[in-house]
C-alpha cells in the first residue's frame, strides 16, 4: 500500500513486471536480443572509430613535429574532443553499469516527496507549485523504472 500511495516501485516489483511482460509477449525476448546485438555492434564501431582517430592524429602530430611545427594545440584539442565524444558513446552503450541499490532510489524519491510536503506545511511552496513538483518526481520515478527495466532486460539476456 505504501508503494502505491508513494508511487515507488521496488526492484522485485520491477522484475515481476518485466517477467510478466515477457510472458505476455514472447517477441519481446527477441527484441531484447536484437538490441544487445545492436549495442555490441555500436560499441565495436565506436572502438574502430576511436582507433582510427588516434592513428590519424598520431600521424598528423608526428609529421608536424618532423617539420618542426611547434603550434600543435589544435591536434590536442581535436584529440580531446573526439575522445570525449567517443567516451560518451561508450558510456551510453556500455554492457555493464554501476548498480545503485533500489533502496537508495526509494529513499531519494521519498526525500523529494518529504521536501515538497515540508515546503507546503511551512508555507513557502504553494499547492500549484507542489502539484508541478509532484508531477516531476513521478515522471522521474517512471523514467527510473524504465531504465531499470531496460537494464534488467539486458541482464536477463546476458545471463
Amino acid at each position: 500500500m505504501w508503494h502505491t500511495s508513494h508511487r515507488v516501485i521496488t526492484h522485485e516489483q520491477q522484475r515481476r513486471f518485466r517477467d510478466a511482460r515477457i510472458a505476455e509477449n514472447p517477441e519481446l525476448s527477441e527484441q531484447i536480443k536484437q538490441r544487445e546485438v545492436m549495442r555490441d555492434d555500436l560499441l565495436a564501431l565506436n572502438n574502430e572509430v576511436t582507433d582510427t582517430i588516434d592513428h590519424y592524429l598520431d600521424t598528423v602530430l608526428e609529421n608536424r613535429l618532423k617539420q618542426k611545427h611547434s603550434d600543435n594545440d589544435f591536434v590536442y584539442l581535436v584529440r580531446r574532443t573526439m575522445n570525449h565524444f567517443c567516451a560518451h558513446i561508450k558510456h551510453d552503450y556500455q554492457k555493464s553499469a554501476a548498480t545503485v541499490p533500489d533502496i537508495l532510489y526509494v529513499q531519494a524519491f521519498q526525500h523529494e516527496y518529504d521536501f515538497v510536503q515540508q515546503g507546503i506545511n511551512a508555507g513557502y511552496i504553494n499547492q500549484s507549485i507542489a502539484g508541478v513538483l509532484y508531477t516531476e518526481i513521478n515522471q522521474a520515478q517512471l523514467l527510473q523504472l524504465q531504465q531499470f527495466q531496460e537494464t534488467e532486460e539486458m541482464a536477463l539476456i546476458e545471463a
